[in-house]
């Protein structure tokens, strides 16, 4: 884990110790925006960014994840239960709610965000404040993603930051 992700992720501990279980980042309708459940599910495109192979892709992203779960004062657990074949199914590529939460690469036009928008993820909250669905969209149409940083843009940093806002 790169000492600025230590950084970020031991200050986001402090401050839950600090605030104790009525922290939140975020609020909707009054209500603290979470997850219902500290399990959760996502597909992830087996396939990967169109510069990397299927599994340096893959063992990227799932880096960032344990980077999260790795934390000593959060007991989210992200698992992997299938494949998201087809980017245009998640909601940044104007899709309708499936109730999966999916990450994808966007290797062509359909990539909207603009050139220096490395990804996105698109939470969906309840009313409740309930979190029900967040897919994440890489920007592989604009961007080389490398695991180095070297003559490209890192994934598993990308990665890191975007699974932060998935909760």
């Amino acid at each position: 884990m790169s000492s600025l992700v230590a950084l970020v992720m031991g200050s986001l501990c402090l401050s839950l110790s600090l605030g104790a279980s009525a922290f939140s980042v975020r609020v909707s309708s009054g209500n603290p925006v979470r997850w219902a459940e500290p399990n959760i599910p996502f597909h992830i495109q087996y396939e990967g960014s169109d510069n990397l192979t299927s599994e340096v892709s893959l063992q990227a992203v799932t880096d960032g994840f344990e980077s999260w779960m790795d934390v000593d004062c959060t007991d989210l657990v992200f698992q992997a239960v299938g494949d998201a074949p087809n980017p245009s199914t998640v909601l940044l590529a104007g899709a309708m709610p499936n109730g999966k939460n999916e990450l994808v690469w966007m290797e062509d036009s359909t990539w909207q965000l603009g050139k220096w928008v490395l990804g996105v993820t698109a939470p969906l909250i309840h009313f409740s404040g309930e979190l029900y669905e967040a897919d994440i969209a890489f920007n592989g149409y604009h961007l080389k993603f490398t695991v180095n940083g070297n003559g490209g843009t890192d994934l598993e940093s990308v990665a890191v930051h975007e699974i932060g806002h998935m909760f």
